[in-house]
Formats: C-alpha cells, structure tokens, sequence
C-alpha cells in the first residue's frame, strides 16, 4: 500500500512537473537597492502590460527581493516606488513566452514627487534558467513554400520525411 501511494506521488510531481513547462507565461524578478547598494524592504513594485492596461503588484521583502510570476508575454511598464526615495520607472520591457527576466533597481533618496524614467533599450537577460526559445505568427509556419512527396502538409508526411533510413518507396505499406 505504501508503495503504491510512494509511486502515485511520485507521477503527481512528474505530471506537474511537464504541466509547468508547457505554460505561456512569463515572470519579472530582481532586488531593489538604495545607491549604495543596501537593500530597501516594503518597494511597491507594479508591472502594467501596456496592451491590456493591465496591472501587476508586489512588494519587496526583507532582503529586497520582488517576484511578479505569471504575467501574459508581452510588454510591460515596471514601477518601483516607496516613500523617500525617488520612484524609478522602467517604461517598456518586453516579455516573452516562460521568460524569467531579472530587473534590478537602484533607488534614490529623494522627495515622493521626484521620479526617475530608465529609457535604456536594452534587452532583458534571463539569469533564473537556462532555456532556449522563440516566438513567432503562426502564419510564418503555414506560408511556407514546403513540398513533401507531392505537396502534402500532413503530420504523416513530415513524420515520414524526418525519420532517418525510411521513405514511402521502401515502405512495406507503399507508397
């Protein structure tokens, strides 16, 4: 009995495991810090997808880290703001599919109506995992000018065309 509850929880991970990987979301983390370099606790972080005008928040805890998970891919306007710093806007990051992008930012003791806008365009690294991926219309895929054994865009086809040493004219079945 033992070992039949040890082996259904085991396929429970698993499965939840391959579940998490197949998602279409993304997620923005990173740690907030005063310019010397001394993390700040209690920054209201907010994440606005800037389509849906949607909007994200958190806090930073106690050792200055904020974690905003399952945002839709897309882009986003990020806001660090606490009172007696300057608030420091990141005004377009653009997320894609299962990206975890790390965000760090640097407050400034300031007055509540000073703000800081980061312009720069550079690209969001993702540093939390390693993967490799991309994004594209689905219409790059069903354009293309393709042709296997007379023309054909059957799944069938394509199985046959990349499976190495088999082709229909040697199949035992025919072609």
């Amino acid at each position: 009995m033992r070992r039949a509850l040890a082996w259904s929880s085991f396929f429970q991970l698993l499965l939840t495991g391959a579940l998490w990987a197949q998602t279409n979301r993304a997620a923005i983390t990173g740690t907030v810090t005063d310019t010397t370099g001394a993390v700040i606790a209690g920054v209201e972080v907010t994440a606005s997808n800037l389509d849906t005008n949607v909007a994200t928040k958190t806090t930073s805890n106690q050792d200055g880290i904020y974690v905003l998970p399952d945002l839709p891919p897309g882009k986003y306007s990020v806001e660090f703001k606490i009172s007696g710093f300057e608030t420091e806007r990141r005004p377009s990051v653009t997320l894609t599919s299962t990206q975890v992008a790390q965000i760090n930012a640097s407050l400034k003791v300031g007055s509540v109506s000073t703000s800081i806008t980061v312009t720069s365009n550079a690209p969001v690294l993702e540093q939390e995992r390693p993967s490799v991926g991309t994004n594209m219309q689905g219409s790059v895929v069903t354009d293309l000018p393709m042709s296997i054994y007379n023309g054909g865009r059957f799944v069938e086809d394509f199985a046959v065309a990349i499976t190495p040493g088999y082709s229909p004219i040697s199949s035992p079945m025919g072609p």
